[in-house]
């Protein structure tokens, strides 16, 4: 599976890049951030130099790639899984429900839409509303209006 969406088209928007997501992965469940339960486990599915700039409070770092086995949560419980824009955590989502984790759900837009929010985040330092832009090409949908 290739995800060809590229940041820099001329129209490329975040919500244009949330919607290549949920139809590249039409079996994995999107959630928005205002729609998160108060109990869910959160996996934020990014580098650590992305990961330590700022991550949802309380979410979990695994390693782009990694499926970490949820031992002791309940099959349906709500894992929510993170990236920068929803790919990485579509790709770890779905591989959670393959193994019968059918409470795992992407992050609809990721840390991008949770900061285009306003939603707080949080490093070693403390709350913080920077968030790291991936790239520069990706970077781009940071800025723009959707």
């Amino acid at each position: 599976m290739v995800f060809r969406f590229d940041p820099t088209a001329k129209g490329a928007t975040l919500a244009a890049c949330e919607d290549a997501i949920a139809a590249m992965f039409p079996d994995v469940p999107e959630i928005s951030a205002g729609a998160i339960p108060a109990d869910a486990l959160v996996y934020d599915v990014r580098e650590k130099a992305e990961y330590e700039v700022s991550h949802i409070p309380g979410a979990i770092h695994v390693k782009p790639g990694d499926v970490p086995d949820p031992g002791g949560v309940p099959d349906a419980r709500m894992i929510v899984c993170a990236c920068a824009v929803g790919l990485r955590s579509a790709k770890l989502a779905a591989a959670l429900r393959a193994r019968g984790w059918t409470g795992a759900v992407n992050l609809r837009g990721g840390l991008f839409r949770w900061a285009k929010e306003g939603r707080t985040m949080a490093n070693a330092a403390g709350l913080t509303r920077d968030v790291h832009p991936f790239d520069k090409r990706w970077g781009r949908l940071l800025d723009e209006g959707t």
